[in-house]
């Protein structure tokens, strides 16, 4: 049983690894999105509908003039260009990751250091966070998209909204381990204040469950955008997203899988890297995921 620590930690580098060149070669396509020999993914073009992949065919730019293009992953009903669609569709993906992720952190630790320190809070948060967690995440994310309309910055923050009381017990459980912790006695006996002292201490000791926290966080927001899109409930129809090229292509399926399979295969793979990071990093660092309290 000795060489299981440094089997777990060398399959761990390896996960690490593998997710971060995915991960970064997403990033790199949403970034050189306007080079990658796309067109506006908003561009139709109603004689070029329902094109296989490779074939030729126009789309009519902003002005109404005719640009002649080659449609890689092929064409929808509406003859516009999938193969662009799907490399700016990674551009929301990955913004709404980042948001949500960032959101729910940032509350997270604002909630759990409160409620860890003082007693008041936590009895009123904790029948809150309860009932937050009872509702259902994609009821949650429905209810708020369908108020706030489908912008990134709104189905972000519903799927952040959600995931608040996983981070926020996550930050509580590691504040309450500190909290009786002989230094911090020591701190707060020299007129150090105890905000202080877990926010140093908490930037370096949580700094592992977090982020493993924020990458899975990330990984559901991408997820509950591509399914909500796909029920057209998400992002309105000016941004391109890889949930509505599926959910345009579901009723073509028989006849051109394709519609579906190249916004899925890029799906997969972000929620791969984002898993494997998330693994990855725990297992390196010998760190089994956090258990909030």
């Amino acid at each position: 049983m000795p060489a299981a620590a440094p089997r777990d930690r060398a399959r761990g580098r390896t996960a690490l690894l593998v997710g971060t060149a995915l991960l970064l070669a997403l990033v790199l396509i949403a970034l050189a999105a306007p080079w990658l020999g796309t067109v506006d993914p908003l561009f139709a073009g109603p004689a070029s509908r329902d094109r296989a992949p490779l074939a030729y065919g126009e789309v009519l730019g902003a002005e109404g003039e005719s640009i002649k293009h080659r449609f890689i992953m092929g064409s929808d009903s509406s003859g516009r260009d999938i193969y662009s669609e799907v490399v700016y569709g990674t551009r929301a993906a990955l913004a709404i990751g980042a948001l949500a992720a960032g959101l729910a952190l940032g509350a997270g630790l604002g909630l759990g250091v409160s409620s860890g320190l003082v007693g008041a809070v936590d009895r009123l948060l904790d029948p809150l966070l309860d009932a937050l967690t009872a509702i259902p995440a994609l009821l949650i994310a429905l209810t708020l998209v369908a108020v706030w309309q489908g912008t990134l910055a709104s189905v972000a923050a519903a799927v952040a909204l959600a995931a608040t009381p996983e981070a926020t017990r996550l930050v509580r459980s590691r504040v309450r381990a500190l909290r009786d912790e002989p230094f911090v006695e020591a701190a707060r006996a020299l007129g150090t204040p105890i905000w202080r002292v877990m926010w140093r201490r908490l930037s370096w000791r949580a700094a592992t469950p977090l982020v493993v926290c924020g990458l899975r966080i990330a990984a559901a927001a991408v997820l509950a955008e591509a399914g909500l899109s796909f029920l057209g409930v998400g992002l309105t129809p000016d941004i391109a997203s890889w949930g509505q090229v599926m959910g345009e292509g579901r009723a073509h399926f028989q006849a051109a899988a394709y519609r579906i399979f190249f916004p899925a295969l890029f799906l997969t793979v972000a929620l791969l890297a984002l898993e494997l990071l998330a693994a990855g990093l725990s297992a390196w660092l010998g760190r089994a995921p956090a258990q909030p309290t």
